[in-house]
């Protein structure tokens, strides 16, 4: 036995979204056998999902993912590319840019290389991955490296962290790693 799900999502007049696949209840262990093509898909929505590091998610994402698994354990598997894509980091009050493509698996997203822009204007390349339980209990590794120009790396005050704030735009290296509420920040900046 299996269902047939067939689909898509609109946003305006553009099928921002279409899928297909099966859906077969007797195989317990992975009844979902989806393929979704995602085309300038608006990110907004991951939001929701998203409640610690980074907000303010932006933009589009285009791509094709598979999703196996359960409806209460999804695993997806895939690539997207960010188009117009801009994220939040909390911890340093920071917005980047982003325009490359990230590798999606059922406990991970890859970052390999992508090019970013910061708020001024500067660019920067990062290297990561971003680990999750079931889109639970959020565990970065993320190195930005900063060589060719200076870049915004920390935007706070003193309302965001007494421990230290400021404006900092540097060259150099920063990699945050560790769950959202132990994140450890280390940096070799000028």
């Amino acid at each position: 036995r299996q269902l047939l799900m067939k689909g898509e999502l609109e946003n305006g007049k553009l099928k921002t979204v279409r899928f297909g696949g099966f859906y077969r209840p007797e195989n317990e262990a992975s009844p979902l056998d989806i393929i979704a093509h995602l085309e300038h898909t608006d990110l907004a929505f991951i939001n929701a999902f998203i409640n610690e590091g980074i907000t303010d998610i932006n933009g589009q994402i285009s791509g094709n993912v598979t999703v196996t698994g359960t409806f209460d354990h999804p695993e997806l598997n895939g690539s997207a590319r960010f188009e117009n894509t801009s994220v939040h980091i909390d911890y340093l009050n920071t917005t980047y840019y982003l325009q490359e493509e990230a590798g999606i698996y059922p406990d991970m997203f890859t970052l390999d290389g992508i090019k970013i822009t910061d708020q001024l204007g500067n660019r920067a390349s990062l290297v990561g991955t971003i680990l999750h339980e079931n889109f639970r209990k959020w565990n970065y590794d993320v190195y930005l490296e900063m060589l060719n120009q200076p870049f915004l790396a920390i935007n706070t005050s003193a309302s965001d962290n007494d421990m230290y704030y400021g404006k900092v735009v540097c060259t150099g290296y920063i990699n945050v790693s560790g769950y959202a509420d132990q994140l450890d920040i280390s940096v070799n900046i000028k």
